[in-house]
């Protein structure tokens, strides 16, 4: 018997959860009066799943022309 390849995991069904406790920081940093970025970025950093979501909103072409609308 020959042994067979595992099947390939296709990148877009692949989530990765992400930690309660990363949103609520978001959250709340979101919320401050005066957001300091590097913060939010600093916490969007801690998680894969979360980055990759962002990276993922980001690249879309919806998002694109909106930002290009603007201006």
């Amino acid at each position: 018997m020959t042994p067979q390849p595992a099947p390939a995991i296709a990148p877009d069904h692949i989530q990765i959860p992400t930690p309660p406790s990363l949103l609520l920081d978001l959250e709340r940093l979101l919320a401050a009066d005066n957001v300091n970025l590097q913060s939010v970025a600093a916490v969007i950093a801690k998680d894969a799943g979360i980055t990759a979501q962002i990276f993922r909103a980001l690249t879309t072409e919806d998002i694109f022309e909106r930002c290009q609308q603007q201006g």
